[in-house]
């Protein structure tokens, strides 16, 4: 059963809002895939980490997938994340 794999990397960003007179605070986690915007989480140990597996939609372990936080923007209101996905290669 041989066979080769290919490893993906994608960038994800987040960024935190902080809360207004109208709205409680929020992070916006924007990546390929497109973007969403989620409560800020007081509860989470990474309320970043949050936003980013809310973008993603799907649990990471169930399909060998990995997520990393790899830096912080240039805004240091958020952070960079490397999602690592790993595929095997079909020969046809």
């Amino acid at each position: 059963m041989g066979g080769s794999f290919m490893l993906t990397l994608q960038k994800i960003r987040t960024r935190y809002t902080g809360a207004t007179n109208r709205r409680g605070a929020t992070i916006r986690a924007t990546g390929r895939m497109g973007s969403v915007t989620v409560p800020y989480d007081y509860a989470a140990t990474d309320p970043h980490e949050v936003a980013v597996r809310a973008l993603l939609g799907y649990d990471l372990s169930a399909r060998g997938d990995s997520v990393a936080r790899v830096g912080q923007t240039r805004s240091r209101r958020g952070y960079v994340y490397a999602l690592a996905t790993l595929t095997r290669e079909v020969n046809a």
